[in-house]
């Protein structure tokens, strides 16, 4: 993994502000409550956007956006549309999940038939491949979906568990390629759930590591939630662990989001502290343990802190959609030995009132993409960011600007400054002890040998200043 140095820049008499570069990426021919991105799924260079109330024609709704990144920006490569033969009137693209060349999306047809859908990539565009009709009525089937390479979890939230109590279960599909069609394989029903437990309402997998949320779990409170664990053995998954934090309780809803990476999982709770939300982070050791409960320090009742949460690497980022009055914002927090401390707050564009940003939020590769889809009388809006050039803007009295980029940095270091030049540019430790000087030539700087931490940068100008 590569090292991550964030920068601290303290230079008397500037004002210091952070230029998050967000780039907006919304689709043009958008006609009105389309309610872009609440569902959102990222895979490398690959992304899909859901318009889930975007009218195809009268009567149905819905439709996914599919960008691919070319190296410095997203693309739109296709717009996916229900396929009105064969699915008649209702909803499509309430949701989206995607893995490698697969792509599925759940929906309901207006007689309370839900369905799921399901794409495989050919030629850089998605082909409709197959559908999985759910097996009963209006039971919340694809509520949470996931899939990773030839397996798809699919949660059915009010469906009869084993003991016949409708607390919800989830279908394991795989895809047999002799046969070119997916096959239910297993269906997941914990012990101990009751009755309205939501068991699927989210879903997270990869490799050999299933986590699906039970979001009014009441092991800890009333609807306090809980995420249960699975682990594939012998080709069949088994429960390893029921994760519930220390401090849930009554209507936290543990579990409305889960992300993972590695050894790694972040959970979301937004009912947590009247609705201020909470979010924590779980690290595989010899079991799983609460490694942290992140904390940005200024949040209110009712902000919905969880809203969409991520995690790649040393870097976890989680929505408050409702924080300042609805408009919604994104915290960016960084792994420093375990602690895990705020980067920085994204706060949503000029002009996103009540537009929930940060209701949904994707994050691979170091590349950010959020949403606002109550943005515009519910079209909603999308808006991307690359944390590798993100940029450090400062400017002095005498509205000289200095950017420094990207920030945190993995490698190397760009220093621009209007109206001066540089002489020396030193490295110093957060107690302020020189680490290392580098002449400074106007070309990128190598910071690759500095190990990961926080450090502040000192710049001598020609005048000596």
């Amino acid at each position: 993994m590569k090292q991550l140095i964030p920068l601290l820049i303290i230079l008397h008499g500037f004002a210091i502000s952070m230029t998050a570069q967000l780039n907006e990426i919304t689709p043009d021919d958008l006609i009105g409550g389309d309610f872009l991105g609440f569902f959102m799924a990222i895979e490398g260079d690959d992304l899909l956007v859901s318009a889930s109330r975007a009218e195809v024609v009268p009567g149905i709704e819905g439709a996914i956006y599919y960008y691919t990144y070319n190296g410095s920006e997203w693309q739109i490569n296709q717009k996916i549309l229900p396929q009105l033969s064969e699915d008649g009137g209702g909803f499509f693209a309430d949701g989206v999940a995607l893995s490698d060349d697969w792509m599925l999306t759940p929906g309901r047809d207006t007689n309370l038939v839900e369905s799921i859908t399901i794409y495989r990539k050919n030629n850089g565009l998605w082909d409709r491949h197959s559908k999985i009709i759910g097996a009963n009525r209006d039971v919340g089937f694809g509520f949470g979906v996931a899939i990773d390479g030839n397996t798809a979890v699919v949660g059915s939230i009010l469906d009869e568990d084993l003991n016949g109590e409708l607390s919800g279960v989830a279908y394991v599909y795989e895809y047999v390629e002799f046969e070119d069609q997916w096959e239910l394989v297993q269906v997941l029903s914990p012990d101990g759930l009751e009755a309205g437990d939501f068991f699927g309402s989210h879903i997270y997998l990869e490799g050999d590591l299933l986590a699906v949320a039970a979001r009014n779990d009441g092991d800890k409170g009333f609807q306090s939630g809980a995420v249960y664990l699975f682990e594939k053995e012998q080709g069949s998954w088994v429960e390893s662990a029921k994760l519930t934090p220390a401090d849930a309780n009554d209507r936290n809803y543990i579990g409305y989001r889960i992300d993972g990476d590695g050894d790694r999982l972040i959970i979301s709770g937004y009912g947590t502290d009247g609705e201020q939300g909470a979010t924590y982070i779980y690290k595989e050791e010899t079991e799983w343990i609460e490694e942290a409960r992140l904390e940005p320090g200024f949040l209110e009742p009712g902000d919905w802190f969880g809203s969409s949460v991520a995690i790649e690497g040393d870097r976890a980022i989680v929505g408050a959609r409702n924080n300042f009055s609805l408009q919604g914002a994104v915290f960016v927090f960084e792994n420093q030995n375990g602690d895990w401390q705020l980067e920085q707050k994204i706060e949503a564009p000029a002009g996103l009132d009540q537009a929930r940003f940060g209701a949904g939020m994707v994050f691979s590769k170091g590349r950010m993409v959020v949403s606002a889809p109550f943005a515009d009388d519910i079209q909603g809006r999308i808006f991307a960011l690359d944390f590798n050039e993100s940029v450090s803007v400062y400017e002095d009295e005498s509205n000289n600007i200095l950017s420094l980029y990207p920030n945190p940095t993995n490698d190397h270091l760009v220093l621009e400054l209007d109206g001066q030049k540089v002489r020396e540019l030193e490295i110093l430790d957060v107690l302020g002890s020189k680490v290392t000087s580098y002449n400074y030539t106007g070309k990128p700087i190598d910071v690759s040998e500095l190990n990961s931490g926080n450090y502040v940068v000192k710049i001598t100008l020609d005048d000596a200043s």
